[in-house]
């Protein structure tokens, strides 16, 4: 849907999941799922993203070579689904630094860390978030500290930076330019937010995070179904 900021797709086997619910069951998919392991799924998500930034960086590469192409020529046109969204993965069995191999389907080969339950969900997941969404958001937050600082010169500073990190031109790749300020503007509340989960995962530890995903994570979709 266009025009929801994020949607999710989530992978149910359906067939399991009635089977289970039917019988008063629940917890995680059943060793003959036909869910995806963590290491399929992984690697999946990997080369999706992979395609999605490849097309992208193709249709601006094409942008900054074309002399005659203007703003009026690019707001007309319809850019690549690579770069109108941004991808991320969540997995039951998801873990951080033992990710590159499909042999990570099987249970248990690898340690578990308090990091690894920030990205697992009941079900294999994909987040879909909107580039729009993440534009407007960083617009906003530069607008209100600008606001905030009081200051009105840091715009052409910034610029100037910019344009530097473009091969030292401010005219080609203008949005590329853009995306590079709206990035470097969003990376510190980023870093702020990774810090501050893992540090609360840290605190409640693997066997804490362990009971709540098996307590509340998993049964959401029971209780909710």
């Amino acid at each position: 849907d266009a025009s929801a900021a994020i949607s999710f797709v989530i992978l149910v086997d359906t067939k399991t999941a009635t089977a289970s619910s039917l019988s008063g069951q629940h917890g995680l998919p059943a060793p003959n799922s036909l869910l995806p392991g963590f290491g399929t799924f992984h690697e999946f998500f990997l080369d999706l993203e992979d395609r999605l930034l490849d097309e992208c960086d193709e249709y601006w590469d094409g942008i900054d070579g074309d002399d005659d192409h203007d703003a009026e020529d690019e707001e007309g046109e319809d850019s690549p689904l690579g770069c109108e969204i941004t991808i991320a993965a969540f997995h039951p069995k998801w873990q951080f630094g033992n990710d590159n191999s499909i042999n990570n389907d099987a249970e248990g080969s690898g340690a578990e860390q308090s990091i690894d339950f920030e990205k697992r969900t009941p079900y294999p997941t994909l987040s879909i978030v909107m580039s729009t969404a993440i534009d407007a958001l960083m617009k906003e937050r530069s607008a209100n500290t600008k606001n905030n600082n009081g200051d009105d010169g840091d715009d052409d500073t910034v610029d100037n930076n910019v344009g530097d990190e473009n091969d030292g031109s401010s005219d080609n790749g203008g949005n590329n330019g853009q995306e590079v300020l709206l990035q470097s503007q969003s990376a510190p509340a980023t870093e702020r937010i990774a810090a501050l989960n893992e540090k609360t995962l840290e605190e409640i530890g693997v066997e804490g995070l362990r009971h709540l995903f098996d307590s509340e994570v998993i049964q959401c979709p029971a209780k909710h179904g």
